[in-house]
């Protein structure tokens, strides 16, 4: 199994880059032959979508459609296309992802996928442009939103996985809201943290 894990946080060794190391401890547990290879969104060139719609035009029969855009999101992309599992962690700013994962998400939505899917009346919504199957693990960390409240203020997961869902074929297994850390720590997560990480690889089998 291929392992890509997405830190969508700008800040190293915090609470979210910590919670996704623990998910990677429990695949590990799990399955210890695992491929794995971690990619913060921070270190990375990642232009903002033109809303140019060449990719959502491209008619290419492979995988990945080509942005104009030219920076690291080329290789980003190949990454995912390695990948058969994912793991994708942000904080939770204003009650979405951050700015760095948002831009991800746009860059990746008509590459990875057509305007071929119809929801209800709608059309032309997106179908993955492939047709491997991924498995994911989502989590979203909040400084000060207990999780008792995360309904009301935790938007970020279901933008992902609706993303993730329709761009890369990728089938969200689980999911882990950590709240008010500023106050409670992030230790109390760990648990639950490392049980995500083994149902993926467990999921992944």
């Amino acid at each position: 199994m291929n392992l890509l894990a997405i830190v969508g946080s700008p800040r190293k060794g915090k609470a979210t880059d910590t919670l996704v190391d623990k998910t990677i401890e429990g695949v590990l547990l799990k399955s210890p032959d695992v491929s794995i290879k971690k990619l913060y969104l921070a270190d990375h060139e990642i232009g903002h979508c033109r809303d140019c719609l060449t990719c959502w035009k491209s008619d290419t029969d492979g995988p990945i459609a080509r942005c104009v855009i030219r920076d690291d999101m080329d290789g980003i992309g190949q990454d995912i296309l390695w990948a058969d599992a994912l793991i994708v962690g942000t904080p939770v700013h204003m009650g979405f992802a951050t700015a760095l994962m948002m831009s991800f998400l746009e860059r990746i939505c008509w590459t990875f996928a057509k305007p071929e899917k119809s929801y209800l009346i709608v059309k032309g919504c997106p179908a993955p442009r492939s047709d491997k199957r991924r498995k994911a693990v989502v989590l979203a960390v909040s400084g000060m939103i207990p999780g008792r409240f995360k309904r009301m203020c935790n938007w970020a997961t279901p933008q992902i996985k609706g993303v993730i869902k329709d761009s890369l074929n990728a089938k969200t297994v689980g999911e882990l809201y950590a709240g008010d850390v500023w106050h409670t720590g992030v230790e109390r997560y760990f648990a639950r943290a490392v049980k995500l990480g083994r149902k993926l690889a467990a999921d992944c089998r």
